[in-house]
Order: C-alpha cells, then sequence, then structure tokens
C-alpha cells in the first residue's frame, strides 16, 4: 500500500456545501462528497496528495505529517454524516484524521475515502494500514 487513489474533503468544507452538492452527491454514479480528487502517497513520515482541488478547479498537493495525527476513526460523524451521501452508509465510511493544525489544541479533520475507483473503496484496509504505520 504505497500508493492509491482517494478523495478527500476537510471538516471545514462541509460548510461550503450547498443543496446542490447534497444533491449530486445522491445521484446514482456520482462519486462521495469530496473537495479533492487525485493520489495518496504513504511515505514513512508523511502522507502526501497530489491531485485537484475540485472547488477552484487547479492542482493540489499537500503534505499530512505523520507526527501531526492526532487520531484515526473509521466511520461517519456529526460533519461527515450517513445523509452526506447516497445509499445511506452501507457500502463503505470515511477515514477521518484528526491533525494538529498551527497549535496543539487547534485541530483539523480530513476525511479520506481511499481507493475509490473500487466498489466498495479500501478504507476499511486504509484504516487498518494507518492504526498500525501510526503506533
Amino acid at each position: 500500500m504505497n500508493r492509491m487513489n482517494a478523495l478527500i474533503i476537510l471538516g471545514n468544507d462541509f460548510k461550503r456545501r450547498n443543496l446542490f452538492d447534497w444533491l449530486w452527491a445522491h445521484i446514482s454514479g456520482a462519486l462521495p462528497p469530496h473537495r479533492y480528487r487525485g493520489t495518496l502517497e504513504l511515505k514513512p513520515d508523511s502522507l502526501i496528495f497530489y491531485g485537484l482541488d475540485t472547488y477552484a478547479g487547479t492542482d493540489a498537493e499537500f503534505r499530512i505529517d505523520r507526527r501531526t495525527i492526532r487520531q484515526v476513526y473509521h466511520g461517519y460523524d456529526d460533519i461527515y454524516n450517513l445523509f452526506q451521501t447516497r445509499g445511506i452508509g452501507l457500502s463503505w465510511a470515511p477515514v477521518r484524521l484528526t491533525v494538529e493544525k498551527d497549535f496543539p489544541d487547534s485541530v483539523e479533520y480530513v476525511y479520506i475515502i481511499a481507493g475509490y475507483d473500487q466498489p466498495l473503496t479500501s478504507n476499511a484496509a486504509f484504516y487498518s494500514f494507518l492504526i498500525e504505520w501510526l503506533s
């Protein structure tokens, strides 16, 4: 598991979603809610994303340092909930990273759908990998 297709959305991005975004996520064949679409590369000390910022229509590249990840969670929560996507969450659920941002008490939520090109995603395997990688 070195590289994988990934969809990423930040917790704050949900505030910018509108009714059209919500409807689009419920159309058959539509991808799960995301802002970034591309490839996630797994390095010994970080996760590096290369792809497209679908909101801005520009290339995007960013890094999540391993040391800044405070928590990994697999499932829905109050922000990325069942109603954000079609299928009421029966076939997959996002992986959420709680990432330290600028200050130790300031965090950001990063939601990842890994391996979205597969019928059910590879989020369960990605979650297991992250738990081991961080231990």
